[in-house]
């Protein structure tokens, strides 16, 4: 478990998470887009995601650096920031699991 402190500003708030896994990087343009997507849907505007990244043991580092890197874009892209990540080698796990929540606000008074 992973936790941090957000404030976010505003009248409606909203925030969503998902899940997926694999090694091609773009999951982590596939997961970003869905949350943004979901979060506009709510009539906010996606403002910060949180990614967590779990490899297993093994796991070179350009894999994890594209895909650390296609998260940043694409959130950078929807004008997300890319708040508190994690990402951690464990044995626990036997692919890229990629775990992320987003949070939005109504674009009136929307101050991360």
């Amino acid at each position: 478990m992973d936790a941090g402190i957000v404030e976010l500003r505003g009248k409606n708030i909203f925030f969503t998470s998902g899940v997926v896994k694999g090694s091609d990087p773009s999951i982590g343009r596939k997961l970003v887009s869905d949350l943004a997507k979901m979060i506009t849907q709510s009539a906010t505007q996606p403002m910060l995601i949180n990614p967590v990244l779990l490899l297993p043991v093994g796991t070179r580092a350009r894999p994890i650096r594209r895909l650390l890197l296609e998260i940043s874009k694409t959130a950078e892209e929807h004008g997300v920031i890319v708040g508190k990540g994690h990402t951690e080698i464990t044995s626990r796990v036997h692919e890229i699991i990629l775990i992320a929540t987003m949070f939005g606000s109504d674009k009136s008074n929307g101050a991360v």
